[in-house]
């Protein structure tokens, strides 16, 4: 390395030096190590999972942070600031992430108008689906005990006894040890009146 170049580098490792001896951060020892999807988004088709969305919605955030810090100080920390200048301003791409995905790693409505449709669709078929069930439950006087409407294996399920079963409309998801209750999932128009699985969960 020619001299110049490590004048440069040394005086930069000095300027360094004096903002850590300051008590100042650099922001980046809580952060999750972005090894990892870093070089998986090189491939072609890549995609992140919504968890390392918002480790690299943290990223950003703290790298737009310290190109602040260091503009404060460009007069005390020149070099510092240069180097902190050539980041780029990420605030649209942490903006979107942020509006995107929930700090608990699910998806926000808020990512497309075709998911919040899609999600509203999801909780009004739920909704009539368990109207119907306890409309059945309703109609057919249900005992204690048997008048509940739960999930199995993501349907909408009813507690039926087994002499009941072709007085009902429906489809059988499973039955008691002993044969005495089955559950019953709601049909309508003779098709299974159920959510898929996948929508069932969203």
């Amino acid at each position: 390395m020619e001299r110049g170049a490590l004048e440069s580098a040394f005086a930069l490792i000095r300027e360094a030096a004096e903002w850590l001896r300051a008590g100042r951060e650099l922001g980046f020892g809580a952060l999750a190590d972005p090894q990892g999807w870093f070089e998986r988004i090189e491939g072609v088709g890549a995609a992140l999972e919504p968890g390392e969305f918002l480790d690299a919605a943290s990223l950003l955030e703290t790298a737009g942070w310290l190109r602040q810090q260091f503009r404060e100080e460009a007069v005390k920390f020149p070099l510092l600031a240069a180097r902190a200048a050539a980041v780029g301003d990420f605030k649209d791409v942490h903006a979107a992430i942020r509006r995107c995905v929930l700090p608990n790693g699910e998806i926000s409505d808020d990512a497309s108008s075709a998911l919040r449709r899609i999600r509203m669709n999801i909780t009004e078929t739920r909704d009539t689906i368990q109207k119907s069930l306890q409309q059945i439950l309703r109609s057919r006087n249900a005992e204690a005990g048997e008048d509940y409407v739960t999930l199995r294996n993501d349907r909408f399920v009813i507690p039926v006894r087994a002499e009941h079963r072709r007085s009902l409309p429906g489809v059988v998801h499973g039955a008691s040890a002993d044969g005495a209750n089955r559950v019953h999932g709601a049909v309508r128009n003779g098709r299974a009146e159920q959510p898929t699985r996948t929508t069932c969960r969203g």
